[in-house]
């Protein structure tokens, strides 16, 4: 089995017995679907439950809450992505992005792209939402500050986003929409070797 499907058995796994934990309930029962947009969500939950689930640079992120939608996303910094950031940034950002020192352009495209995709995947739109529909003002490190979704500041007032650091080459960031800023965030190193039978 290639990596990245173990990694997607591993992942799935790890979220059925977090997602059991949270409900309560064992893991054989839960009824994990998707929508017609591939977006996951919990059938005959006990309780309305947001949740999201990524997995990248041998870690998987699940966030859930009782919240009204949740998204997260991480990504392991590549060696380049010169080719991305055209893609990924609104007029003002690609102008700001182009003032970082060289050194920081890397770090700022990877940390601004999964909070986009975060965002995008609590909607549910997925990339086909738009990856610079949320604007952002560019940080040096795992903070995140939106100025805009599609160009109103207004439509930010029940978005929360937070980002994290797994470490110095995973990056994440988590999407919350909520009257609360609340979802728990569980991250697990992908540990295929303890969950598949060896070959």
């Amino acid at each position: 089995m290639a990596a990245t499907a173990q990694q997607f058995v591993v992942s799935r796994s790890i979220t059925r017995m977090l997602l059991a934990r949270h409900c309560g309930l064992s893991a054989s029962v839960l009824d994990l679907r998707k929508d017609a947009r591939g977006k996951p969500y919990l059938e005959g939950a006990p309780r309305p439950i947001a949740f999201n689930v990524s997995h990248g640079g041998g870690f998987c992120a699940l966030a859930v809450g009782d919240v009204e939608c949740v998204g997260v996303d991480i990504e392991a910094v590549p060696s380049s992505a010169d080719d991305l950031a055209e893609s990924v940034f609104s007029s003002g950002e690609a102008r700001q992005f182009a003032a970082l020192p060289a050194a920081a352009r890397l770090p700022a495209l990877i940390r601004a792209w999964v909070a986009k995709e975060a965002y995008l995947k609590a909607t549910g739109e997925g990339l086909g939402g738009g990856i610079d529909s949320l604007e952002l003002d560019l940080q040096p490190d795992a903070t995140i500050k939106p100025i805009a979704i599609r160009g109103s500041r207004q439509a930010l007032s029940h978005w929360h986003f937070h980002g994290f650091d797994v470490d110095d080459r995973v990056f994440g960031a988590v999407a919350i929409k909520a009257d609360i800023q609340f979802a728990k965030l569980n991250i697990r190193r992908l540990d295929v070797e303890d969950v598949l039978p060896a070959s």
